[in-house]
């Protein structure tokens, strides 16, 4: 490893004397593509310093260079910042952001046509995609790249996921000894499984069937996974298959059910532990703690349930997945190597989103706070914070929940029996029948919000515009919205489209309507005593029940 802290005293050396070396911004972008590289630039706040250098270069020196030398230090000094910006960070300052991503946008387009994969400077297309797949974390990014980016060079399909889609179809490795063309493969299946877990353009995805097909054929071929194994140099890569895997869940393309799985009727209790393994030590000290104060759970976590040859569910998704339908409660050990990890992404979609499960998360690092897809997902949950407690007052937190978790399976089981015995009931539970929702509305805290978000199918993208932090404001805006339904049905449309940069779909809003007027019904007691008497009584008792 380059030491970074020497090459940013030579950037101020060369400043101080009024001097241009034209190797040395070169040197400090390759340094920032290892991913501690890049953490050290950061922490040496290396991104004014190249600002400041680029500058006096331009000004001082503009003379001597030509233009093609002042668009190489300029792209350097681009590709350099992006790879030292978190993903959370990197839309704080827009203006300049978005002028990366346009630069590196067109100058893939302009790789991407030449049958080097290589732009008018010799770039190859490979240093490019590395950069988008480690921003593509940030769900704003993506839509930043794929709708809105400003470039010259066009492309040649009808849009910009199809033009990866192609681009990924075209990129053939006929020599093994071939590393760029290899890391092209690898980048632009990471960027693709992260485009993927958007729903707005898993549609798109889906209709093109070469596309498809490659990547089904790639999964389903696990021979070459040497050839495609993860660089040690960039953590944010996963392996091929394990991203043509992703790709195929998160497009319901593959085989792992997404339907809600009934719960185990053993008599011991499953916990699942989803975890970055960049945070395995700590980790392995939780789950080490758990097995000797609990002799009676079942813990599931990859380095204790998965064959130790196997590098972490690279095919081996579907013991993870069924792993997740069989747990009474989902453990997330949160940081930002949880945040950076698609997989996790992945474990915590199936967890939450389709299977419906109760999570538990955990924070360990200080001062870290959950965005973005994770932001959303463990928004209002109850959680334990061990970064700011000593570990044993922390977990003795953890099993106070677990505990609970666990209680509350006999309650579902038993709701769930009488339901499927009643011969008359052939429809699903109330969509406001939730253990975690047996309360009154009016006592509701902000997780039981977002439960009936969840159980209602109402968008994550829906979710966001409302600020809900108790029930009383959920209802009082429902009624608010029975009251006034053109001008909210007209301010939630504009307000959506505003944040979204795509209109709110009719049947999301009417989706969200009906829920929000089934919520006031239930809190009238002469409405709930005429469901009684109308053929759906077991429904109202399992409601009051739980």
């Amino acid at each position: 490893m380059y030491d970074a802290k020497a090459f940013l005293q030579w950037m101020a050396i060369s400043m101080s004397k009024n001097q241009y070396t034209s190797s040395l911004m070169p040197i400090v972008y390759n340094t920032a593509r290892h991913y501690q590289g890049a953490q050290i630039l950061r922490d040496q706040q290396a991104g004014d310093h190249l600002a400041m250098y680029k500058k006096q270069v331009i000004e001082k020196h503009g003379k001597e260079i030509d233009a093609a030398e002042t668009a190489e230090i300029n792209l350097y000094q681009s590709m350099t910042t992006a790879l030292m910006l978190e993903p959370e960070e990197i839309k704080k300052d827009e203006k300049t952001t978005n002028n990366i991503l346009d630069t590196i946008l067109d100058l893939t387009i302009e790789a991407s046509q030449s049958a080097t994969l290589r732009t008018n400077t010799l770039l190859h297309i490979s240093e490019l995609l590395v950069v988008l797949t480690k921003i593509f974390v940030n769900d704003d990014v993506v839509d930043y790249v794929l709708k809105h980016a400003q470039v010259e060079n066009h492309i040649l399909v009808q849009s910009r996921v199809q033009f990866f889609c192609d681009l990924l179809i075209r990129t053939k490795i006929d020599n093994q000894n071939d590393n760029l063309l290899q890391l092209t493969c690898i980048t632009l299946f990471n960027i693709l499984w992260s485009i993927s877990f958007n729903d707005k353009y898993q549609t798109e995805m889906k209709q093109n069937e070469l596309f498809v097909s490659a990547i089904k054929a790639t999964a389903e071929n696990g021979n070459n996974e040497e050839l495609f194994a993860q660089n040690s140099f960039q953590k944010h890569l996963s392996s091929i298959k394990k991203a043509a895997d992703g790709i195929l869940f998160n497009l319901n393309l593959e085989k792992v059910s997404k339907l809600p799985t009934t719960y185990s009727t053993n008599a011991s209790p499953s916990i699942f532990i989803s975890y970055s393994h960049g945070d395995k030590v700590f980790c392995k000290n939780l789950i080490d703690t758990l097995q000797q104060s609990s002799k009676k759970t079942h813990f599931w976590v990859d380095f204790l349930n998965i064959n130790s040859a196997v590098v972490h569910s690279d095919d081996l998704w579907e013991q993870i997945a069924e792993a997740i339908e069989k747990a009474d409660a989902i453990i997330l050990i949160i940081s930002k190597n949880y945040y950076d990890s698609k997989s996790c992404r992945q474990e915590l979609s199936y967890a939450k989103d389709m299977q419906k499960k109760r999570i538990i998360p955990i924070y360990m690092q200080k001062e870290y706070k959950p965005t973005g897809w994770l932001g959303i997902r463990t928004a209002g949950l109850a959680y334990v914070d061990f970064s700011k407690k000593a570990f044993d007052i922390a977990f003795k937190e953890l099993s106070e929940i677990l505990n609970k978790s666990t209680e509350i399976i006999p309650q579902l089981e038993q709701a769930l029996t009488l339901v499927d015995s009643d011969p008359k009931h052939t429809t699903s539970i109330d969509s406001n029948s939730s253990i975690a929702l047996e309360k009154p509305t009016t006592t509701w805290i902000l997780e039981d919000i977002n439960l009936w978000f969840e159980k209602n199918r109402i968008s994550t993208e829906l979710r966001m515009l409302f600020d809900f932090q108790d029930g009383a404001e959920l209802l009082t805006y429902a009624s608010d919205l029975k009251s006034n339904l053109k001008r909210e049905e007209k301010n939630t449309r504009i307000h959506f489209e505003k944040k979204h940069n795509e209109p709110l779909s009719t049947l999301q809003f009417n989706r969200f309507k009906q829920a929000l007027y089934r919520l006031i019904d239930v809190q009238n007691p002469a409405k709930r005593n005429d469901l009684s008497h109308s053929g759906n009584s077991l429904v109202s008792r399992i409601c009051c029940m739980m």
